[in-house]
């Protein structure tokens, strides 16, 4: 693929989007490259990536709930296209449902990992849904009726097997644990994140998996976990947030899943960080972030901030 720029991307997306068999084609080229990727830890039911040090800048990205727009933004700010091997692109989940554009941002940030495998890291979000487990609003259906017609549930079906094969979280050794929504209260009882994180049984366990897509930080003391208001996952506190990070060798817990003002928002005294990147819920301002190297200062956390 020659694509060179933001431009020549927005060109090959178009192109993409207007032939269900283009879309089909690009779905299983991301499957392949995905579970080709370095650090890929596959098990039958679940996923998760450890990644490589050594990058010169670390880009993060929260739910776009269909907003192509950022992305854009994005791609086109940090110069991904010219500097994209030096870089390590972390998005967090949540591409489809509620954006005036998913078709283009899910098959936009598969494009990437397809071209860039080695540097771009796609997480599953609670809108990549288990079948058994399919969130509100989830127009996406809709948005393929509306562009293929009868060839809808085709083009459907190989979005859900492809949402099947989306790491669960990723980490970065001795920084960095991300996850879409938050760690689940297995960690209170484990010995290894590889227990904690469903990666040890041979047969899924859903309730781990609904709490990694789900869950949201919760700062009442004395609080392990409570049940969320969301009526899946759960509210985790600081002794699941330690336990989580002590495990998988972490500073901070990376994550999404809330709209939060501003687009970002710090919890548990600096080891929980939230980052939204969609404007579709039309609160003004959104952020990602941008860390020079692979190394965190958790004393440095605001100035990563990159405002949209």
């Amino acid at each position: 693929m020659n694509i060179k720029s933001t431009g020549d991307f927005v060109d090959k997306i178009r192109s993409v989007v207007t032939d269900s068999n283009e879309v089909i084609n690009t779905i299983a080229m991301f499957v392949q490259k995905n579970r080709e990727s370095t650090g890929f830890i596959e098990r039958r039911f679940a996923q998760g990536v450890i990644l490589r040090k050594g990058f010169k800048k670390l880009v993060v990205v929260g739910d776009l709930h269909g907003d192509f727009n950022s992305l854009l933004k994005i791609l086109d700010r940090e110069k991904v296209f010219e500097k994209i091997n030096d870089m390590l692109l972390v998005f967090l989940g949540d591409y489809i449902d509620r954006g005036y554009m998913q078709l283009e941002t899910i098959l936009g940030v598969y494009l990437l990992k397809a071209m860039y495998p080695g540097n771009v890291v796609l997480l599953r979000g609670n809108h990549e849904p288990p079948p058994d487990l399919v969130p509100y609003p989830h127009d996406f259906p809709d948005v393929l009726f509306t562009k293929y017609g009868g060839e809808w549930r085709r083009v459907y079906k190989y979005f859900m097997m492809s949402f099947q094969k989306l790491p669960l979280f990723a980490i970065l050794p001795g920084e960095i644990f991300f996850v879409h929504g938050g760690p689940p209260k297995t960690f209170l009882k484990a010995r290894t994140y590889l227990e904690a994180l469903g990666l040890t049984t041979p047969l899924p366990d859903d309730i781990i998996i609904e709490e990694i897509l789900w869950s949201d930080p919760l700062e009442e003391k004395n609080v392990d976990y409570t049940l969320s208001y969301r009526g899946a996952g759960i509210l985790y506190g600081r002794r699941i947030v330690e336990k989580a990070l002590e495990l998988t060798n972490t500073k901070v817990i990376m994550r999404a899943h809330e709209p939060v003002i501003g687009g970002f928002k710090i919890d548990h005294e600096g080891s929980v960080l939230t980052i939204f990147t969609s404007k579709v819920y039309g609160s003004g301002q959104v952020a990602y972030l941008v860390i020079t190297g692979d190394s965190i200062d958790q004393s440095r956390i605001p100035f990563y901030v990159r405002r949209i």
